[in-house]
């Protein structure tokens, strides 16, 4: 057997099944890995001193991919929190309504907001009653506005999307990898794996001193639609000789 040296680069698509959507790349990743996790039953030798095992059955208990994606898009992040994406168009909002704010309170605006045109609260004066923040304004103490007062606010709202977390459990996904082998000329290398589903992240950092990344697994789950002699109901690996 030839020695084979491993350097992975390349692209992970992503397609919900049955969508017809097409495979959709995730951006820049750091890491694609598989964990296969077995369940193994071991008849041991009672008869003889010294023990040993006689017998073994290995059964595919689990198979988990991990992934870490460095593109912190709404699509991604939906993927990561099991979420729908909502698409905002940008627009004016006119007359949002916000009862009984406080004094020293933020009052987040139900849109994210165009800072550069400054939003308007009926009756009252920027920097005096209030000020602007990126996603609202702060009450100020000292103004005409006191606590309890309700509020209207005139913003221009920004082209957004809305994540909706932990509101799209369930689906199921085909995933492809589009790879090469940096050590061996940059050979091609092809990885799909049938049948996913992904798993709410562990960690989603939104505060950091690093650029963000956001880990994502998924479980590689058994596909009865694949049939034939040979064939792995899991995932295929294409290598180039």
């Amino acid at each position: 057997m030839a020695t084979k040296s491993y350097l992975g680069k390349g692209t992970i698509y992503v397609e919900e099944r049955d969508s017809g959507n097409g495979l959709i790349s995730i951006g820049n990743c750091s890491n694609l890995d598989f964990a296969f996790n077995e369940d193994k039953k071991e008849q041991k030798d009672y008869e003889e001193a010294g023990g040993a095992v006689i017998d073994s059955v290995s059964r595919i208990d689990s198979v988990v991919a991990s992934v870490t994606a460095l593109s912190l898009d709404a699509d991604n992040i939906a993927l990561a929190l099991r979420g729908l994406v909502n698409v905002v168009a940008a627009g004016a909002v006119t007359g949002e309504s916000h009862t009984s704010v406080q004094i020293g309170s933020f009052v987040k605006l139900d849109f994210l907001m165009d800072t550069s045109v400054a939003p308007v609260v009926t009756g009252f004066v920027v920097d005096v009653d209030y000020t602007v923040k990126n996603t609202g304004l702060l009450i100020l103490a000292g103004g005409t506005i006191t606590s309890g007062t309700d509020i209207t606010v005139d913003y221009t709202k920004l082209a957004s999307s809305e994540v909706e977390a932990l509101s799209a459990a369930g689906k199921e996904y085909t995933i492809v990898f589009d790879g090469l082998n940096e050590a061996d000329s940059g050979k091609p290398v092809a990885l799909e794996c049938h049948r996913c589903k992904f798993n709410p992240t562990q960690a989603l950092a939104l505060i950091s001193d690093d650029f963000g990344s956001l880990p994502l697994s998924f479980d590689v789950l058994k596909d009865d639609l694949i049939t034939g002699t040979g064939l792995s109901k899991f995932m295929k690996l294409s290598l180039a000789q």
